[in-house]
């Protein structure tokens, strides 16, 4: 009996450690993830956000180093946060036309012009945890746009859902970013998988505001 008991135990704790550890849709995750830093920085929109200027700008200049560690320990304890729905859903038809407009572009590759293809055609929506994607930046991510006392928000990121092609080495996603009621972008991440991680490597922007 009490080998049993034990047993159960085990299985019950190890399936607790791997759920907490696994994300629900890594490659999903990791292109969405990848395309948020493209679109905004690891750190860049809280640098924006703080009107700091980028380290390229004093990093060298010993005259700035001080002012440098000040800007960091900043960085490091921002309350700042981005909105980004955990549920991915198909193009609608605005961004159809915007993806089969990036198509007739003669830069995108065929492989790519395929997957774009086939972004239109999704209907059913997928989940993503965004505790996963969590862990990779720096500012906070919200499910909703609640009210969070003392924390600011940089803006609402809306993602459809990604195709990847068979060997899941290419990706091509959609993103609608806004900043403000007057203030937005939207555009079409093409990625490739090198080194087990998702670069972009093409950002076809569709909408401007």
């Amino acid at each position: 009996m009490k080998i049993i008991v034990i047993t159960l135990f085990s299985v019950l704790l190890l399936g607790c450690i791997n759920k907490k550890h696994i994300p629900l849709n890594k490659d999903i995750e990791d292109v969405v993830t990848a395309c948020i830093i493209n679109k905004l920085g690891n750190d860049s929109a809280a640098r924006y956000y703080y009107k700091l200027m980028p380290p390229a700008m004093y990093k060298d200049k010993p005259i700035l180093k001080k002012y440098y560690d000040s800007i960091e320990s900043i960085l490091d304890t921002a309350k700042i946060y981005i909105v980004l729905p955990d549920i991915l859903k198909p193009l609608n038809q605005s961004e159809k036309h915007d993806v089969s407009f990036a198509i007739k572009e003669t830069s995108i590759k065929n492989e790519f012009k395929i997957l774009l293809q086939n972004l239109t055609q999704g209907t059913s929506e997928i989940n993503i945890d965004l505790h996963y994607i969590q862990k990779i930046l720096k500012y906070n991510v919200r499910a909703n746009d609640s009210s969070f006392e003392n924390i600011a928000r940089i803006g609402f990121l809306e993602f459809t859902i990604p195709k990847f092609n068979a060997a899941k080495t290419k990706a091509v996603i959609y993103l609608n970013f806004y900043c403000g009621s007057k203030c937005g972008t939207g555009d079409i991440f093409i990625l490739e998988k090198l080194n087990n991680n998702w670069i972009v490597i093409k950002d076809y922007g569709t909408w401007i505001s």
